[in-house]
């Protein structure tokens, strides 16, 4: 889908995806493309996307690359290749409304909010003290516990669809998803119905 998304008439083309979740091969980043984003990790699939290879693709083309890792920062490294990282402190247990953007050094980026010129200019207005204290301490304690917490939901992951026999996964590689679906092929109601008292389910 593209079409005049704001009042200064930008074009906003959508990449294509395969049934996978995945950026389909062979996408071609359409001429004149100033700026390509995507999310690091799906937050209803969890397909990862191969930031860095998009990162290269966008670059080639003469454009910057977001990378929104929101749903993946804490849980995964977050590759190489962006011009402009975003993250979230609610996410990662962290106090809601307030995040971050990660700038490589060299990119020059047009204020969104003018006056004090704080944030390095790029944001002007007066931040909480607290909502950036508790976003440092979730984000430490998220840096601290990356490997225990992909164990234990993993393993969480696999009591869950041992419990679940005529549950289907989401058609993406397990090896490429932070977290995934599972499919039962009936209503959410139906489907609550079906579960252990131990599950419990969401419709996205």
């Amino acid at each position: 889908m593209s079409g005049d998304a704001t009042s200064m008439s930008t074009r906003l083309p959508l990449l294509p995806v395969g049934a996978d979740g995945l950026l389909a091969t062979g996408f071609k980043i359409p001429k004149g493309t100033q700026l390509v984003s995507t999310m690091l990790v799906n937050n209803e699939i969890g397909v990862i996307q191969p930031i860095s290879e998009l990162a290269e693709a966008a670059h080639q083309a003469g454009a910057l690359f977001l990378c929104d890792a929101v749903q993946g920062f804490g849980r995964m490294e977050i590759p190489d290749g962006p011009d402009l990282i975003a993250i979230s402190a609610h996410k990662i247990h962290g106090p809601k409304g307030i995040g971050a953007l990660w700038v490589r050094n060299g990119i020059q980026l047009e204020p969104l909010l003018y006056g004090g010129g704080q944030e390095g200019g790029l944001r002007s207005g007066t931040l909480s003290p607290a909502l950036c204290a508790g976003f440092g301490v979730a984000a430490k304690v998220a840096q601290q516990r990356l490997e225990a917490d992909a164990i234990h939901v993993q393993q969480l992951w696999n009591v869950a669809i041992s419990m679940l026999p005529n549950a289907v996964p989401f058609a993406c590689d397990a090896m490429n998803a932070l977290t995934t679906s599972v499919n039962f092929g009936q209503s959410l109601r139906i489907a609550q119905a079906m579960l252990p008292p131990a599950l419990t389910a969401a419709s996205g």
